[in-house]
């Protein structure tokens, strides 16, 4: 058993490294680096719920934007790059300003934000 088992997918072992760029209401924005996730079994929740955990309340209240840019190191050098699939519809941009943007999107991750702090308190 090696420490890359979850992320073997068909004979290839894949890890995702994402550079994640944060904007808070002012339009400030902070960059922070998020090494070594596996791939498999990767949802949207998930990946957001690591990148909130990086966050202290103050900037959580504040988040209005979070995009992601996103590399796959790989240890069989001729695989194919795989882009995370949620990417593919949103191109790893997540809003939570609903003053700004009042979509259905935006919405349900500023609900998931805060509930992500509701439970940071607790």
């Amino acid at each position: 058993m090696t420490q890359y088992e979850d992320t073997i997918v068909d004979n290839r072992i894949y890890d995702m490294f994402f550079e994640v760029i944060f904007t808070v209401k002012d339009n400030e924005q902070f960059v922070i680096d998020i090494p070594r996730i596996p791939s498999l079994g990767l949802t949207e929740e998930k990946l957001i719920t690591i990148v909130l955990s990086a966050l202290d309340i103050e900037e959580l209240e504040n988040l209005s934007k979070l995009s992601f840019c996103q590399i796959i190191k790989n240890e069989d050098e001729d695989a194919s790059f795989q882009m995370f699939e949620p990417f593919r519809e949103n191109m790893g941009k997540y809003y939570f300003n609903v003053d700004v943007n009042t979509d259905n999107d935006t919405r349900y991750w500023s609900n998931f934000r805060d509930e992500f702090i509701k439970n940071k308190l607790k």
